[in-house]
Parts: structure tokens; sequence; C-alpha cells
């Protein structure tokens, strides 16, 4: 197993880049993939007919789709 390590002292303007980035990269894979990637956690669930995760309600889809300015903080 290879490990790498990153650099976790930024400066304020650097951390705010990298989330601006992370952002962007999510909302793109959400526009190009979020049908895909909702169906099979639809699928995921369903096939478990017998458990409490059998369907996802739509509240538990939303956790996995993006929030406009969706900011964390540090």
């Amino acid at each position: 197993m290879r490990l790498s390590y990153l650099k976790t002292h930024r400066t304020p303007e650097d951390a705010r880049a990298v989330l601006s980035l992370l952002d962007e990269i999510r909302d793109t894979l959400w526009q190009v993939y979020g049908k895909e990637i909702t169906e099979h956690y639809q699928q995921l669930y369903t096939k478990k007919p017998h458990t409490e995760n059998a369907d996802l309600s739509e509240h538990q889809l939303a956790l996995f789709a993006p929030e406009q300015d969706d900011i964390t903080p540090f």
C-alpha cells in the first residue's frame, strides 16, 4: 500500500481555493453523473427489501446532492 501525505498547514486563501476546486468538481460530477449515482443508490438499497434501508427517502437522497454555497468552516 502506498501512502501519500497532504500538507495540512495552508493559508486561508489556499484552503479556500482548494475548497472551491472541490466544490466545482463535485458540482460537475453531479451534473454529468447525478442521475446514475442516484439510480445506483436506489438499486443498492432496494436489493435488500427486509432491512430498514429498503428504500431511500428524498431526505436520504438529498444527502448525496450538492448544496449551493456549501462552505465548510475551519
